[in-house]
Order: structure tokens, then C-alpha cells, then sequence
């Protein structure tokens, strides 16, 4: 596999950047280096696994889930406009410590929620007016202080639709309930020092200027009832610490601080890197090994001359499959999909060479096309559309690489195994 990477003209792998610049491995003298804009600050994970905020135009390398990558995503706004402030946020037979212990930023800034000695439901919630979608993710980081389990809860009215429990000593789920007409997805992720990003994304929603309510719960039972009945009589002591919640509109993304107002993170954008003498116009291959989640939206990855003339496309379509094409001054020559499953690593590489064009997708053939011309002038790399204005590629990338000649089937099933 390294090998085979060696033989690239292109390959940019999270290793090094520059304010408004991805660093390429290969070249290293600066040809292959890509433009990055971004214009507002962002968060990553470190290697560590703290939290830690960027400012605008830093490409982020990121190592949430253990594994380094570039992180790209689309804009997104955090809607609760106190992420790390609970006091602004209702009681629901619980008391708050602010600044009780070091959050997952290195701060001192975490909040202790202690239940009280009620029968009842016990935690926090926020309730977010007039807001409009069918789609809307909670996520919050949580740790463990004498209360093992916590749930989140998201609905649309007061009549529960949703709930996940999350287990706070073994990182686990251990209770899913999502009202029938609706569709609920949830994580747990390690962070460092016990804690835990907890997430619960819902869909079907009906949104339209109604209310969006968010409950985090302390629980007793990794299987407590459904809400509303999700009640225990607390014992005065037991607590959980939490930090950094935030609600948005489709999918979890990146933590998005807030201090008093809704806050917005601008879309990465990486376009431009290589030139004329790094890409070959009449064959070569496409790879890239990438993580996204199923959306839909379509994100790409295009060789091209810098307009839609002459372009070789590898991306996720709208309906979340795997597709290329090729087209020249003549129109398009290729075209072909096949089906992906997202939220995991892929590793995918497309070879052109007129007459002779195949993609492979985790060590296997998936599609083949043996008539076609090539385009010609290609002269950059883009993750998005070939001017680089629309189509940006999202998600999670490990490594892509570019190559000037077509490599064979053995190479490419090896390049792409998993």
C-alpha cells in the first residue's frame, strides 16, 4: 500500500499547514499544496483528544474517533445560545456547580448537575422557539460523578419522541426509544479524562416555527422507562459533570461554542492543488480513503482545467451512492455509480484512460466502462466542483492521492483494500 502511494504525483495525508494552506506530502516544493479558506474560527480534536479552537483558515486535523484526518464540513450554527453555561438553562429537580471540575477543552469550566432527593425526573433542559426543519441533532459532552447513566432527549413537542441512555463507565448504549413515524440515530464517543460526546440525531420531524425540546437526565437504570416516566427518587449526592451542548440542524458536526447567542461555523473549502505537470489529461487515477455520513447533499472530488469543459469527478451523490464521471469539450464520456455504505471509512479509486475506465471501492471492481474519450487540460485538484465554488467535499479524509498513469487492476484492488 505505501508503495503504492510512493508512485503518486499527488498526495495530501494530515501532516501540515499553513494559515489558508493544506501542505501537500508529495511534492514537497509546494506544487501540490492546496488553498483552504474557511472564514470563521472551528474546533478539532487533538491528538490528546481535547477540544481545541482554531481560528479562521486553519485547516483542521482532526483525530475524533482515534485516527488522524482532515476534517471538512459545511457550514453549521449551533442553535442554544449557552453551550457551556448551564445556569442559563432550566432546572428539572437538579442544582448546578458551574466551573466544577476541567472540561474536555482543558478549562476549567464544566458543570456539576446533582440530582435532588425528589421522585421524579432529574437533569437539565432548553427549549429552543420557532424553528423550522425535519432534522435536528442534540449532542453534549458528559462524565460520569456518582451517576453512571445520563439520557438526552429530543422532541418536537412535549410528547417524547425520542430518548437514548448512554452508559458513562463503558461507553455504551444501552437504551434506544424512538416514537413510531420517526427516525433516531445516536453515538458515543471517548474524549480524554472519562469523557464521553454523546449524541442523538432525529429525523421525521415537522418543524415549522414550533419549539425544539432538549433534555439531558441523570438516570438510575441503564433501562429506565420510556419519558415521561423516566422518574427515580434521587438520593441528594449523585451528579454527572456536562459541558458543550449544542443542537443543529441534520447531522452532528464539530463542537460550535456559544456565549449568549446562536453561533455559526463557515464551510471548509480546499480547492487548487497541483498543476498541469502533476495530473495527466490522457490517463491516471483518482484515490481517495474518506469518511461522510449520508446526507443529501453531493460532495466532490474533481480533476480539472478549472471549468466544467474538461473534469474527471469522483463524489457522493445526493442519494448517497458513489458515482464518476468524465467529460470533455464533447460532453460527458462516463458516467457510472455504484452503491457505498457511509458513516465508516471508504477507500475509493477511479482509473481514466480512453477506452478504459474503472472504479474500485474496498477492494473491489464496482464498476467499468471500456468506451469514452478523456478531457484534456486538467491542472488541479478540487475537493468540490471544478471552479471550486459549489459541491465541496464534507467529511472525514485520511489521505488522497493522484495519479499520472493508469495503475492495473491488481494495484488498484490493493490500493483500495481495506
Amino acid at each position: 500500500m505505501s508503495n503504492l502511494l510512493d508512485k503518486s504525483s499527488i498526495l495530501i495525508t494530515p501532516t501540515a499547514y499553513n494559515v489558508s494552506e493544506i501542505l501537500s506530502m508529495k511534492p514537497s516544493d509546494g506544487s501540490g499544496d492546496a488553498d483552504f479558506s474557511r472564514n470563521s474560527g472551528a474546533t478539532r480534536t487533538t491528538q490528546d483528544l481535547l477540544i481545541e479552537t482554531v481560528t479562521n483558515n486553519i485547516p483542521r486535523i482532526d483525530y475524533s474517533g482515534g485516527v488522524g484526518h482532515w476534517l471538512f464540513e459545511p457550514q453549521r450554527t449551533n442553535l442554544f445560545p449557552y453551550s457551556e453555561d448551564f445556569s442559563s438553562w432550566s432546572n428539572d429537580n437538579s442544582t448546578d456547580t458551574p466551573n466544577s471540575t476541567t472540561a474536555p477543552d482543558g478549562t476549567l469550566t464544566a458543570t456539576e448537575v446533582t440530582e435532588n432527593t425528589a421522585t421524579g425526573r432529574h437533569g437539565v433542559f432548553y427549549n429552543i422557539e420557532s424553528q423550522t426543519g425535519t432534522e435536528f441533532s442534540f449532542s453534549a459532552f458528559v462524565k460520569d460523578n456518582n451517576r453512571r447513566y445520563v439520557s438526552i432527549v429530543l422532541s418536537d413537542t412535549q410528547t417524547w419522541n425520542s430518548m437514548v441512555v448512554f452508559d458513562l463507565t463503558t461507553g455504551t448504549i444501552t437504551k434506544e426509544y424512538t416514537k413510531t413515524g420517526y427516525t433516531g440515530t445516536s453515538s458515543i464517543t471517548a474524549i480524554e479524562n472519562g469523557w464521553y460526546r454523546i449524541s442523538n440525531t432525529l429525523t421525521g420531524l415537522t418543524f415549522t416555527g414550533s419549539t425544539v425540546y432538549s433534555r439531558i437526565y441523570l438516570q438510575d437504570s441503564p433501562t429506565p422507562a420510556i419519558p415521561p416516566s423516566n422518574t427515580y427518587t434521587g438520593d441528594g449526592t449523585s451528579s454527572i459533570y456536562i459541558w458543550g451542548a449544542q443542537l443543529e440542524l441534520v447531522n452532528m458536526s464539530s463542537y460550535i461554542p456559544t456565549s449568549g447567542a446562536a453561533t455559526t461555523r463557515l464551510g471548509d473549502v480546499a480547492i487548487n492543488s497541483g498543476n498541469s505537470s502533476l495530473i495527466n489529461s490522457n490517463e491516471g487515477v483518482l484515490y481517495t480513503e474518506f469518511y461522510t455520513e449520508a446526507d443529501s447533499t453531493d460532495k466532490r472530488i474533481c480533476l480539472s482545467d478549472g471549468t466544467s469543459s474538461n473534469r474527471v469527478v469522483l463524489y457522493i451523490t445526493a442519494t448517497n451512492t458513489l458515482a464518476v464521471f468524465v467529460q470533455n469539450s464533447n460532453g460527458v464520456q462516463v458516467s457510472f455509480s455504484s452503491s457505498i455504505t457511509l458513516g465508516q471509512y471508504n477507500k475509493a479509486a477511479f482509473k481514466y484512460k480512453e477506452n478504459d475506465f474503472s472504479l474500485f471501492l474496498n477492494g473491489t471492481q464496482v464498476g467499468t466502462d471500456t468506451s469514452g474519450e478523456v478531457p484534456s487540460g486538467l491542472d488541479r485538484l478540487n475537493f468540490s466542483n471544478s471552479a471550486g465554488t459549489s459541491l465541496n467535499f464534507y467529511g472525514r479524509v485520511k489521505s488522497t492521492a493522484v495519479y499520472k498513469e493508469a495503475l492495473t487492476d491488481a494495484e488498484l484492488t490493493c490500493l483500495t483494500t481495506i
